[in-house]
């Protein structure tokens, strides 16, 4: 915390009290060497070591960083400290998403020693907000926060015991459950869906076979009433007919009494 306190006093000025405070302060100091131009200096060092990214974090603003990169955006200060740690300790909920949506990557070590991610002080800081937003850009509480122990959010939150802290994990565990048994839910009625429709699909296939080999039957069957001699054509029975007519009608006779049978096996 005393490095954050240095950090926001010398190095990036949030007021204008702050910064006439480092200009006093540094004045005797600096006045041999610089004259009567001491302060102007000391103005022109510390703006131009400002590049006004905290400014943006503390105000919940984003134009002066959209007109930074990306490789801007993850530098770091003098003190090794990132903006992806910064929005963590100054509690700003849609600056984690700005800076997502721009391509930080919020799982990686945030510190100077590269020990925790934004997620680790987000748990140790007591930042509720900040590990619901966490959370609902991808980052799991159940992933390793930290290099060295290997442990997760949910560790430290029962370590700490922090009440509000593990009551927000709570729930956003539970609408994690839900979300899995309804998905769980969904997938099984989505299966058990193509799994009908392929029966049906194979049931109509199966159907137009048997009708197209029924027909060809019937028209083969007329080709050889048509070659064979009328006295020894014969029908189903195999009774005499007396002419390809009568052939026809036997066939046809055959078919709509199988029609009806149909027709009865319905009723």
């Amino acid at each position: 915390m005393v490095s954050i306190e240095i950090h926001t006093r010398f190095s990036y000025f949030t007021s204008v009290s702050k910064l006439v405070d480092c200009v006093v302060m540094s004045f005797i100091g600096s006045s041999e060497q610089w004259g009567d131009q001491a302060v102007a200096r000391l103005c022109q060092v510390i703006m131009e070591a400002n590049d006004g990214m905290v400014q943006q974090i503390i105000e919940d603003r984003t134009d002066w960083l959209d007109l930074l990169s990306k490789e801007e955006l993850e530098r770091t200060d003098d003190l090794g400290l990132s903006l992806a740690y910064l929005v963590v300790y100054y509690d700003k909920p849609e600056a984690v998403k700005y800076l997502h949506k721009r391509g930080i990557d919020f799982s990686k070590p945030c510190d100077p020693v590269g020990y925790g991610t934004p997620m680790y002080y987000a748990i140790t800081m007591g930042k509720v907000h900040i590990v619901e937003t966490l959370n609902k850009l991808g980052y799991s509480l159940v992933t390793p926060c930290e290099t060295v122990f290997q442990k997760n959010a949910v560790y430290y939150a029962e370590r700490r015991d922090d009440y509000y802290m593990l009551q927000c994990i709570e729930q956003i565990r539970s609408h994690e459950r839900r979300a899995y048994a309804l998905l769980r839910k969904n997938f099984f009625k989505l299966k058990e869906r193509k799994l009908f429709l392929k029966k049906k699909k194979a049931a109509i296939k199966i159907q137009k076979i048997i009708r197209g080999k029924l027909a060809r039957i019937r028209l083969v069957l007329l080709k050889i009433a048509e070659a064979l001699p009328d006295e020894v054509i014969l029908d189903g029975n195999g009774s005499l007919v007396g002419s390809i007519d009568q052939m026809s009608t036997v066939l046809e006779g055959e078919e709509e009494g199988g029609l009806d049978e149909e027709e009865e096996d319905d009723g």
